[in-house]
């Protein structure tokens, strides 16, 4: 796939999966708009893509507020005229029982972990079914499978992020844009890997397709590199 000259949202850019996406990204000379709540965070990030002389372009905001949505892809249009890719990485995690978590934290790792998700889909699908074309990766966890011991509201979170890409790409794929879910499996020492990336596409059965190119490494904190 010839990926210079695409155009891709990324949320949660600046640590982590976000980040070092972006760095592959722009090692593909795939223009970036980078999401993170943390200002210095996605500055310095952004700030580090456009030293090495990738394209990018820092958005500071909530992935819970339909602004942030509507900024990130109003951004991508007005710098870049089109809208390729979004990669909905952002996450929150509260580590505690069903018990003892408050109702106020649960929310929000509802609202941040699929409302982000939903808010993102709902914003970039009109313009990626007027192009007829598209990629969007949600980041969910096998906690969203198999559960997660102290960590209910998380698995809760990523399970519906599961069933809300399914949806998703039930519903749209007649318009031949691609819906993927990237699954990813957290370690103790903060290392990642990507379990399996399954896609939907107009015209394909579900399976193991993975249109963006993006791969993941075991026990890394990223996509390494576009294909």
């Amino acid at each position: 796939m010839t990926t210079q000259g695409r155009t891709a949202i990324v949320t949660g850019a600046g640590a982590g999966i976000g980040r070092a996406t972006i760095r592959a990204f722009a090692g593909n000379l795939i223009r970036v708009v980078a999401v993170d709540i943390d200002a210095a965070r996605v500055h310095a990030v952004a700030d580090e893509i456009r030293s090495g002389g990738g394209c990018r372009v820092p958005v500071v905001g909530d992935v819970a507020s339909e602004a942030t949505a509507a900024t990130a892809v109003e951004i991508a249009l007005a710098e870049f005229g089109h809208l390729d890719m979004v990669f909905n990485n952002a996450g929150i995690e509260h580590v505690a029982t069903v018990l003892e978590t408050p109702s106020e934290d649960w929310a929000r790792v509802m609202e941040v972990n699929v409302g982000g998700a939903r808010l993102m889909a709902r914003t970039c699908l009109p313009i990626m079914m007027r192009q007829r074309n598209g990629i969007i990766v949600n980041n969910a966890s096998d906690a969203g499978i198999r559960g997660m011991k102290m960590a209910a509201a998380y698995s809760v979170s990523k399970a519906a992020l599961v069933q809300l890409t399914r949806s998703i790409a039930m519903d749209y794929a007649e318009f031949g844009h691609s819906m993927q879910l990237r699954l990813s499996r957290m370690y103790q020492d903060g290392s990642v890997s990507a379990i399996q990336c399954c896609g939907r596409r107009a015209g394909r059965n579900d399976g193991r397709t993975n249109p963006s190119g993006v791969r993941g490494v075991p026990r890394s904190d990223a996509p390494s590199r576009i294909a």
